[in-house]
């Protein structure tokens, strides 16, 4: 990373669903096809997970700018998994930079299992990206719960 400061992003969201799904949702490429696309409309080009520490994934997106199809490509190394409880990632994205910052998810059970609590935490943003990228994970939090329903 370069020398330019950076900051920290964090997202919380509670799920109506047991950590063990919550977790899933993240490692299955079925749910990131939904839950990648946000709010947005567009469709998954491609998506490959290898879910294991060391596994890299890479998450294609084709969307709509100005009335013409733009693919953009997001990749990553899993860090850390321990389901149901904690899920660590580099991520990228390569045609804006060639640097990586760290998305890290812990997942709290509550109501006996029965919902979950998800703090998401991005280090490493260019500050002038930290507001969008905030309401991009918010947004895909979201998604994540629709794609559970």
């Amino acid at each position: 990373m370069s020398q330019e400061a950076r900051a920290t992003v964090r997202v919380t969201h509670r799920f109506s669903a047991s950590p063990e799904r919550v977790f899933d949702a993240f490692l299955d490429p079925m749910k990131i096809a939904i839950w990648m696309l946000g709010p947005a409309t567009g469709e998954a080009k491609r998506i490959e997970v290898d879910p294991r520490v060391g596994g890299l994934f890479t998450f294609v997106i084709e969307r709509p700018v100005n009335g013409t199809a733009q693919a953009m490509e997001h990749t990553g190394e899993y860090r850390e998994l321990e389901r149901p409880r904690r899920l660590a990632f580099t991520w990228g994205v390569p045609q804006f930079s060639a640097e990586l910052t760290l998305v890290s998810l812990d997942f709290v059970a509550e109501e006996d299992g029965k919902a979950t609590v998800v703090t998401l935490v991005h280090d490493g943003v260019l500050p002038d990206y930290a507001e969008r990228t905030q309401g991009g994970w918010t947004a895909i939090l979201a998604a994540v719960e629709r794609s559970l329903g």
